[in-house]
């Protein structure tokens, strides 16, 4: 399992992305999401990595914007 950024051969219009940089506290937000689980999401994401927090935003009624 990789955990870092530099780990992975990522790619932005046909350029590979270097990184050149400490491991980096960041917060990452995701859209249209077809799900509105919380585990599943953790689940998903924990491949990726080691996560702090990670849930799906929801208004005062607990609805999601899906």
């Amino acid at each position: 399992m990789s955990s870092h950024l530099s780990d992975f051969n990522l790619e932005l219009g046909g350029e590979k992305l270097l990184f050149d940089a400490p491991s980096l506290s960041v917060t990452l937000f995701l859209g249209n999401m077809s799900s509105d689980d919380d585990d599943a999401l953790r689940a998903d994401m924990e491949q990726f990595g080691a996560l702090e927090r990670c849930f799906i935003m929801r208004n005062a009624e607990g609805i999601t914007k899906v």
